[in-house]
């Protein structure tokens, strides 16, 4: 793994540990236990600015189980994007993962929710690689295995079953790429 990825992933990690642990702290409980849906806009930072182009989305279907001051939160997600020409990535062959949060289920006047975990992703990568940095070449492995990433983000509660989030997601590429980016999108439960 390369220091890019270990860096991100803690970080993920160590933020989501902090903004969890001071769940403790909060007021009035915003979240509810059960199933949830969302879409996101995702904006390309660090090694994805080299593999995306143009817009990407995500769509998120998760089940949270809360507990007194945290909750748990157990999700599948479909990443989707255009690559640069020759990557062998496209919004048509979306990217699953899945993975498991640590959430605070109160903070910050009861509107304000904080998470973090880990996940498993599997790219889905075009048999037909034409860039060299995207496939078995001295740079590195092609991006088609399970790989491991970290995330952190917040909630903004409108209400019982509607929230605004920002995340913040780093996970393993190859060897030369550890892709991070950042998702703002919208959360209802039901």
């Amino acid at each position: 793994m390369n220091k890019l990825f270990r860096k991100g992933a803690l970080t993920c990690l160590v933020m989501g540990g902090l903004f969890s642990a001071s769940g403790v702290l909060g007021a009035q409980d915003m979240s509810k236990n059960g199933w949830q849906a969302s879409v996101g806009w995702i904006n390309d930072i660090g090694d994805m600015k080299e593999m995306k182009d143009g817009f990407g989305y995500s769509l998120n279907l998760a089940y949270q189980h809360n507990l007194e001051s945290y909750g748990y939160r157990l999700y599948l997600n479909a990443l989707c994007f255009d690559s640069v020409e020759g990557a062998g990535f496209n919004a048509n062959r979306p990217h699953f993962y899945s993975g498991l949060d640590v959430c605070t289920t109160t903070f910050f006047e009861g509107n304000v929710s904080f998470f973090g975990g880990v996940f498993g992703m599997s790219w889905n990568q075009s048999p037909v690689v034409t860039d060299p940095r995207f496939t078995n070449s001295s740079v590195g492995s092609k991006f088609n295995s399970v790989k491991l990433g970290g995330r952190a983000g917040l909630d903004y509660h409108i209400n019982n079953d509607l929230s605004a989030n920002l995340t913040y997601s780093v996970v393993q590429g190859n060897i030369a790429f550890s892709p991070s980016w950042v998702t703002l999108g919208v959360t209802y439960r039901f």
